[in-house]
């Protein structure tokens, strides 16, 4: 995946890569698209279903339509941050490493502004993406899954759910 720009993210409280806009939006669509496939499918069964009711054409383009658009939506979310307040950068790490590690995460990337981790395991082109960046009041940390849903949402849920509960513990 690509690198964080840790400024824009910060500042906009947005997930912000550093890649040309139109590699950015390209690589959000297609996983928008492997993430709809579910939907995808059930929009062909309902319109199987609907045929003898409906007009095939429009009924397949308008649930086509809406199931891509609410798998854009799911994809998006991912994209806003779980804010983790106070606490410093070396308690989050302290508590958080173990369970990204539980999920299979290998770290890339640790310093004072930013965490990067990510994690193929079992498959070779479709990583998970871990990322926390450091404010002076809060973590913003986002858990990004490319696998169809609802793979995706489960594996970042649990992830989130896991530093929540790891941290109000400590």
């Amino acid at each position: 995946m690509y690198r964080m720009d840790v400024v824009r993210t910060i500042g906009n409280e947005k997930l912000t890569l550093e890649a040309p806009w139109l590699l950015k939006h390209l690589h959000i669509f297609f996983q928008a698209f492997l993430n709809g496939l579910p939907f995808v499918f059930i929009s062909l069964i309902i319109t199987e279903v609907l045929q003898p009711y409906m007009g095939k054409q429009f009924s397949l383009s308008f649930l086509l339509i809406l199931s891509l658009a609410v798998s854009y939506f799911l994809v998006r979310k991912q994209y806003s941050p779980t804010v983790i307040s106070g606490t410093n950068h070396e308690q989050f790490l302290q508590a958080v490493i173990p369970i990204l590690k539980e999920y299979g995460f290998k770290i890339n990337q640790n310093n004072g502004k930013l965490l990067f981790a990510s994690c193929t395991t079992n498959r070779i082109h479709i990583s998970d993406n871990f990322y926390a960046t450091y404010t002076q009041n809060s973590i913003l940390v986002f858990c990004i899954c490319e696998l169809p849903f609802p793979f995706s949402v489960i594996k970042a849920r649990a992830v989130l759910a896991s530093i929540k509960s790891r941290w109000k513990s400590g």
